[in-house]
């Protein structure tokens, strides 16, 4: 669009510079991946009717999971620290957050989602309604949760250099950007990831989850996800 700020300041500095075109841009959205959950999150927007009510609907549905209301569950902070609890409400807020956007007349022309956020873009383009995600989420965390434990660690370096330090039970689990990518394996393959990081000065980070997601540790649940998605 511009190749300096003195350049772009320039452009709209023109006649008709903000003036909206007969086609406006597309927006898009892109809904992230499960990640830590922070307690009360979204609740402030309880008082709009929109968002209230698709929250409603959510809790409706995920009564047989949580057993409470919805609203209760995410002001646990212990109970969004599992992923059993986790993953439903964090599309339920996700996609109320959605419906709201939608009242406002944010309306996208596409969807994108990373992970768990896969789920809320496809709900969003229309291939199932609200309650039957957050019902799959559901049951796609208590899949998960049964699976063995496991760790995650974001780290700031070149998908190359990543491999060099791997080791046999850790493996790419996600590549976020050209030096940002996510390895997932054992408590202690990570581990040993974290040292061999230290020693070559390299930044990295735990993600704050206790399975190895995007890993080999996923595999014993395909069928049951599948099925839950039949």
């Amino acid at each position: 669009v511009a190749s300096s700020r003195e350049e772009a300041r320039e452009a709209m500095a023109q006649p008709g510079a903000l003036s909206s075109s007969s086609r406006p841009p597309g927006v898009a959205l892109l809904f992230p991946g499960q990640g830590p959950l922070l307690a009360g999150a979204g609740l402030d927007l309880y008082r709009f009717p929109v968002f209230a009510g698709a929250l409603d609907a959510c809790s409706v549905a995920l009564a047989p999971w949580i057993g409470r209301p919805l609203i209760e569950l995410l002001a646990d902070r212990h109970a969004l620290s599992r992923t059993r609890w986790a993953q439903p409400a964090f599309v339920a807020v996700q996609l109320a957050l959605m419906r709201l956007w939608e009242s406002w007349g944010l309306v996208p022309t596409a969807w994108l989602g990373h992970s768990l956020g896969e789920l809320s873009a496809a709900c969003a383009a229309g291939a199932c309604d609200i309650q039957e995600a957050v019902v799959f989420a559901a049951e796609r965390g208590r899949l998960m949760e049964g699976c063995a434990g496991g760790a995650m660690l974001a780290i700031d370096a070149p998908v190359s250099a990543v491999r060099e330090v791997l080791g046999t039970a850790c493996v790419i689990a996600a590549l976020n950007a050209p030096e940002s990518v996510v390895v997932a394996g054992t408590e202690q393959g990570v581990r040993d990831v974290e040292d061999r990081l230290d020693l070559l000065g390299t930044a990295s980070r735990r993600v704050a989850v206790d399975r190895a997601f995007h890993s080999p540790a996923m595999e014993p649940i395909v069928d049951g996800v599948r099925e839950a998605a039949a």
